[in-house]
């Protein structure tokens, strides 16, 4: 299951939402007016002044990580949030790595400049989100038993020829999905029973039609084999029709040809 980082929650813990957007309006300020007394950041963003000088001393500590420019704004926090948990994901569920190598990792990168990293910190999200995995896992299987109504299917089979031997063909008209591809001996209903009845049945569906080009064995084998209505497609009803104005058109196009050719030999005598 890939990552997701809406299941941890909305917050980074040792992080609060307004502790945060207290951070970045101050670097903000900083960053576009230049570093001014504390007095004035905490008169023009509304703040307290003990509020601004204890942001203001993480932010300094910060300076020693050249990347943190990224992680203080607005833009960055996202990815450091995406980076926390899926680490969580990926190296403490799935991978099975206990909170304290998880905590040395984070200190290396180093996140805790961040967010709180202590193991006992990060037990808490590492709980939580398997706890959400786990309800998931239940809501899908719950959801699954409760589903009774079968994916329809409509089947189209029919035989190409290679090298001058038949390869049986069957698919899914609505998904694609190629139920059988091999090549076969013959064409009769007991070879293509032979060939479609393991794979239709290993699957959770329900055929409903079976279209062919009414051959014997793939009409046998929708009523008997699918025990499903048997359909003609529209290729050879078509080609039927075709032939019968083909000859009335050829005749008619060549007629005309014929005339074309006259028409251009006599202008070509009057030049």
């Amino acid at each position: 299951m890939p990552f997701d980082h809406s299941m941890g929650g909305n917050m980074i813990p040792s992080i609060t939402t307004a502790v945060r957007q207290a951070t970045q309006a101050i670097f903000n300020h900083i960053t576009e007016y230049g570093t001014h007394r504390v007095r004035k950041i905490a008169k023009r963003l509304n703040f307290s002044k003990s509020s601004v000088c204890r942001r203001l001393k993480v932010i300094k500590k910060r300076e020693n990580l050249p990347e943190s420019v990224s992680f203080e704004t607005q833009q960055g926090y996202p990815y450091q949030y995406r980076l926390y948990y899926a680490a969580l994901y990926h190296m403490g569920i799935r991978g099975g790595i206990g909170a304290e190598r998880l905590s040395d990792f984070f200190n290396d990168i180093p996140l805790n400049l961040f967010v709180g990293i202590s193991p006992a910190t990060l037990r808490r999200p590492l709980d939580e989100m398997t706890q959400v995995i786990e309800r998931f896992k239940t809501e899908q299987e719950g959801h699954s038993q409760n589903q009774t109504q079968l994916p329809l299917v409509i089947l189209r089979s029919d035989e190409v020829f290679f090298s001058g031997k038949p390869i049986l063909v069957a698919l899914d008209l609505n998904s694609g999905f190629i139920f059988v591809e091999e090549p076969a001996p013959d064409r009769k209903f007991d070879t293509w029973q032979a060939k479609l009845k393991p794979r239709a049945e290993a699957l959770p569906i329900k055929i409903v039609h079976h279209i062919s080009d009414r051959a014997q064995a793939l009409v046998k084998l929708a009523i008997k084999g699918r025990g499903c209505s048997p359909g003609a497609d529209l290729f050879h009803a078509l080609h039927a029709l075709g032939k019968g104005v083909y000859s009335a058109f050829c005749h008619k196009e060549t007629a005309a040809l014929d005339r074309h050719r006259e028409a251009l030999d006599k202008l070509s005598i009057m030049k």
